[in-house]
């Protein structure tokens, strides 16, 4: 995931938001002030997906990104809460996110989900074994 490492935050916001796009999800990227820590909205059917998107190079997810997306997820009425990250979480924010039901996409997670989509993209007959890697 080097690539993903080198973009900007507002870009990674920006493939997160066309990821979500590609499944079928109506999605709004947000201001980058005053949003509650809210990156991304993805809403289909019944579903409403706050995302928050932390791009990190050395550090780890904190508590404090799990406490902001779980009270957007009040605010804004959604009802599910995502952190996605390039990095990984530390240990007090997964617990909290555990507890609270915010669901956590790190590093390797998020890796295998872009796999799954772009796989999902590509037709089948140009890539017959459906081999990314």
């Amino acid at each position: 995931m080097p690539l993903i490492d080198q973009l900007k935050p507002h870009d990674f916001e920006k493939i997160i938001a066309e990821t979500y796009k590609r499944l079928g999800f109506r999605v709004k990227i947000t201001k980058r002030s005053h949003d509650y820590g809210v990156d991304v909205f993805a809403e289909k059917g019944e579903d409403k997906i706050c995302i928050q998107a932390k791009l990190y190079l050395k550090q780890k997810v904190n508590l404090k990104a799990i406490q902001k997306i779980y009270t957007a997820k009040g605010i804004y009425k959604c009802n599910t809460a995502v952190v996605i990250t390039n990095a990984k979480f530390q240990k007090s924010a997964t617990i909290s996110a555990n507890k609270l039901q915010v669901l956590l996409i790190g590093r390797k997670r998020l890796l295998k989900n872009l796999i799954l989509t772009v796989k999902k993209l590509i037709p089948k007959e140009r890539n017959p074994d459906y081999k990314l890697i």
